[in-house]
């Protein structure tokens, strides 16, 4: 018997069938959720409540996910139309007092965060700090000539 030789499956090929594979699974998913929240509870009565606690869960989840986005995206939009706009010199502040103002309350928020959130800010700050010195002094000339 002979064995029959694979033969190389150029990357088109495999990149469909990942891509019809990921659809079928999206499609059985969707079914799948879609018999639990809306046939479930017609076919099992006694089933009914527990669907719809589950239900106004994940619809409290993803309002509160998204009240939370908007609040972010607004600030953050206020704060670079403010820096943009010219707001510290159209107002007689002085730039020093604006940026002086802004760190305060970046300072607010920061501390406003829960214990571990705040750690694992203060990680990320300090390492990326870390990694912008590394970088600054890599692309000095000075310093090539030292080592």
């Amino acid at each position: 018997m002979s064995k029959k030789k694979h033969e190389e499956v150029p990357p088109e090929v495999i990149f469909k069938r990942k891509v019809k594979k990921y659809f079928r699974r999206t499609i059985k998913i969707g079914l799948l959720i879609v018999g639990y929240f809306w046939l479930l509870p017609l076919l099992v009565p006694s089933l009914s409540p527990q669907v719809e606690r589950t239900k106004q869960g994940v619809v409290g989840a993803a309002k509160q996910a998204q009240t939370t986005i908007t609040q972010v995206l607004g600030s953050a939009s206020e704060f670079t139309q403010r820096g943009t706009s010219g707001d510290a010199t159209e107002k007689s502040i002085n730039p020093e007092a604006f940026i002086q103002e802004t760190v305060n309350d970046l300072g607010d928020r920061v501390k406003a965060l829960p214990r571990e959130q705040l750690k694992k800010v203060k990680t990320q700050f300090c390492s990326d700090l870390i990694e912008e010195t590394k970088l600054a002094c890599e692309s000095t000339p000075s310093s090539a000539g030292d080592e």
